[in-house]
């Protein structure tokens, strides 16, 4: 059966006309950390498997590290979780740089705004959604912020 989060990915994967969209994604970041909105960062880290991607940015000139959990299709409970399990284990690996999470997904429903805005409380992050233009595999993704913004 397929589901809503399956069309989304199929309609990614078609909008910029590559089979592997995940390092199609890695690749497009790490050549322009600036894509995502978050200044200019260095990509440390970057692993992919099905639908999902990890990334480790940093900013060395304000000792700041972004962890960057990013999910083709909507995200979910899993994603969320992801994300905030990763960040502490990073924010202690790294105690003395600041560390910030990143959660992207082609959809974040509305429904996880509220949940999110209280996690931010305790893990400094921001939201992005992907889009993708028509143009095929050529023109980067953009990475649009949605509700929260880092403090």
């Amino acid at each position: 059966m397929i589901g809503p989060s399956d069309l989304r990915s199929a309609s990614l994967v078609q909008s910029c006309g590559v089979e592997d969209v995940e390092p199609w994604l890695v690749e497009r970041i790490s050549e322009d950390p600036t894509i995502l909105g978050l200044g200019n960062l260095d990509l440390k880290r970057a692993s992919w498997r099905s639908r999902q991607v990890s990334l480790l940015l940093e900013n060395p000139t304000e000792r700041a590290l972004y962890v960057v959990e990013l999910q083709l299709g909507p995200t979910d409970d899993r994603h969320i979780i992801r994300l905030v399990e990763r960040w502490d284990a990073t924010r202690k690996r790294h105690s003395r740089n600041r560390c910030f999470g990143v959660l992207v997904a082609e959809q974040i429903a509305p429904r996880y705004l509220n949940v999110l805005q209280v996690i931010s409380n305790a893990v400094p992050m921001a939201l992005r959604e992907i889009r993708v233009s028509e143009a095929a595999g050529t023109t980067p993704p953009g990475f649009v912020p949605v509700g929260l913004l880092l403090r």
